[in-house]
């Protein structure tokens, strides 16, 4: 966005037109919503440094959408994130759990040149997962199995997405550290690597599913706060 606003102003010559006045407007009003975001997680966790991890999810999900509103992977798909009916407290710190969404999301983003939908929705959970999820078949992967504490109640958050889906040969290799598909220079191969670790410490547990050109959704587990 900065730099469409820097091509109008040159194009202008100096002189600032309407449409260069709303895009700075917009940027102004998307980094002072970025610096609240930061601001309420920051002091949130010099709150509660002493005390167990835990955060409202509704907020969080409503700071993502925030946070990829203006997004530059994004501009050719369509992203939807919807709140849950009843607000659950995750037992989980905040910044990460926004860490762990964005790297989906934008990993989703990223999956395909074409235009795409990408939904985050969740579920909550009052039973635990069924071993039928636990299992690895060639078209879904069960990850944190070892360190999952598969314990009611859970919630079950969701990163679906209308891309190509992922291949059976890459599928077992994604969380991998510095694996990628992408171009030399395009893609680090750690941000899948950082969702594992995050929701590793967590105790949570992470299920992903992928049909060939219908899509791929990944599924985080983790733990609800009780009382």
């Amino acid at each position: 966005m900065l730099q469409m606003v820097s091509m109008d102003l040159e194009a202008t010559r100096g002189g600032a037109t309407s449409s260069v006045k709303e895009q700075l407007a917009r940027v102004n009003q998307q980094v002072a919503r970025c610096m609240e975001i930061s601001r309420r997680y920051l002091n949130y966790a010099r709150e509660r440094s002493t005390q167990r991890q835990a955060v409202r999810l509704n907020q969080v999900l409503a700071d993502v959408r925030e946070l990829l509103r203006a997004h530059p992977s994004g501009k050719r798909h369509q992203l939807a994130v919807h709140l849950l009916p009843a607000d659950l407290t995750i037992r989980m710190n905040g910044t990460d759990l926004i860490q762990v969404l964005l790297n989906l999301v934008t990993n989703a983003f990223q999956a395909s040149a074409q235009p795409l939908q990408v939904e985050v929705f969740g579920e909550y959970h009052d039973d635990a997962v069924a071993p039928a999820v636990l299992a690895d078949s060639p078209r879904s992967v069960f990850v944190n199995r070892d360190s999952f504490v598969n314990e009611p109640p859970l919630v079950a958050l969701r990163v679906s997405d209308t891309g190509p889906g992922i291949p059976e040969s890459v599928l077992p290799k994604i969380f991998e550290s510095y694996f990628t598909t992408k171009s030399p220079g395009e893609g680090t191969g750690l941000g899948l690597a950082i969702v594992r670790r995050l929701v590793s410490e967590a105790k949570g547990g992470i299920q992903v599913q992928t049909e060939p050109h219908r899509g791929t959704t990944f599924t985080v587990f983790l733990p609800v706060e009780v009382g």
